[in-house]
C-alpha cells in the first residue's frame, strides 16, 4: 500500500486494460520474431549465410570502408552514449511522471535483459559467430581487431538486445524520432555483422527479445516500480542524478571496465559471464 500511495502523489495511476493492448500485441509480435529468428539461426543456409557472405564480398577491398565499420562496432561514441544521450532527452523533454516512470523502467531493464541474451548465447545450440564460421569463409576486413572475438555462439545479440530495448523507449517516448533512430540503429548493428561478429538472425532476435521486454513493461506494475526512484528525484535531485548518470554511463559502455575488472577480482567473477 505505501507503494500505490507513493504513486498517486506522484501522479503515477493504473491505466485502463485498454490502452495496454497495443503493447501486449507488441509482446507477442515480438516474441514471434524471436521465434522466426532462432529458426533462422538453426537453419543458416536460408538466410543467414547468403546475407553474410553478400556483406563480406565488400569487406577487405578499401581501407577507408572498413575504418567506417570498425568505428561503428568498436565505439561507445556511436551506440550506447549517443543513444543514452537521446534516453536524457526524452527524460528532461516531460515532466509527466507516468511517462518519466517509463523511461525510468525500461533503461533499466534493457541490461538485465541484455544478460539473458548473453545466457541464451551460452545455453542454445545455434552458430558460431561468423569469423569462425568454416561453412562462410570469412574474409576479414583490413581493420580486423587483433584480439580474438568472443568464441561461443552469437544468437541472440547481447549488443541488439540492450540498445534495441533502449531504441524503443526513445521511439515510444519520442514518435518523430523513429526516422533517425531506426535507420541508425540498423546501421550500427549491421556493422556487426560486417566485422564478423554476428549474423543477421543474432540481430533479429536480440533485437526482439529488448522490444519483447520493453513492451511487457509498460505493463502498469512495472510502472509502479519508479514511483520510489521518483519521489527520489524530486527530494534529493543531486543524488538521484548523480546515481543515474553513474549507472547510465555504465549502461551506454554494457559496463565494459566492471566486466574487465571482473577477470581479476573475486567479488566480480559473476559478471565475467557477460
Amino acid at each position: 500500500m505505501k507503494q500505490f500511495q507513493g504513486e498517486q502523489s506522484l501522479g503515477i495511476s493504473n491505466q485502463p486494460a485498454i490502452t495496454l493492448a497495443p503493447y501486449m500485441a507488441g509482446v507477442v509480435a515480438s516474441v514471434g520474431f524471436f521465434c522466426l529468428a532462432l529458426f533462422l539461426a538453426l537453419e543458416p543456409s536460408l538466410m543467414d549465410r547468403p546475407l553474410a557472405e553478400a556483406i563480406n564480398a565488400v569487406a577487405g577491398q578499401n581501407y577507408s570502408l572498413d575504418m567506417i565499420f570498425y568505428d561503428l562496432d568498436h565505439y561507445n561514441l556511436f551506440s550506447g552514449t549517443l543513444i543514452l544521450a537521446l534516453i536524457w532527452g526524452c527524460w528532461f523533454g516531460t515532466d509527466v511522471p507516468e511517462e518519466q516512470a517509463r523511461i525510468f523502467v525500461g533503461t533499466l531493464l534493457a541490461f538485465p535483459v541484455g544478460m539473458l541474451s548473453r545466457f541464451l548465447q551460452h545455453t542454445l545450440i545455434t552458430h558460431p559467430r561468423p569469423y569462425y564460421d568454416p561453412a562462410l569463409g570469412f574474409h576479414p576486413p583490413l581493420t580486423m581487431p587483433a584480439e580474438p572475438l568472443n568464441t561461443w555462439n552469437s544468437f541472440p545479440s547481447d549488443h541488439a538486445t540492450v540498445f534495441g530495448a533502449l531504441a524503443l523507449v526513445i521511439i515510444l517516448q519520442r514518435p518523430k524520432l523513429t526516422w533517425f533512430i531506426v535507420p541508425w540503429f540498423v546501421l550500427l548493428e549491421s556493422a556487426r555483422v560486417y566485422m564478423g561478429a554476428h549474423y543477421p538472425s543474432d540481430l533479429i532476435g536480440g533485437t526482439a527479445l529488448g522490444a519483447a521486454a520493453i513492451f511487457a513493461s509498460r505493463a502498469p506494475w512495472f510502472t509502479a516500480l519508479a514511483a520510489e526512484p521518483l519521489r527520489w528525484s524530486r527530494s534529493s535531485p543531486a543524488l538521484f542524478y548523480g546515481a543515474a548518470f553513474f549507472v547510465t554511463y555504465q549502461v551506454s559502455t554494457l559496463f565494459s571496465e566492471v566486466r574487465f575488472m571482473a577477470g581479476g577480482v573475486t567479488l566480480l567473477k559473476l559478471l565475467k559471464f557477460w
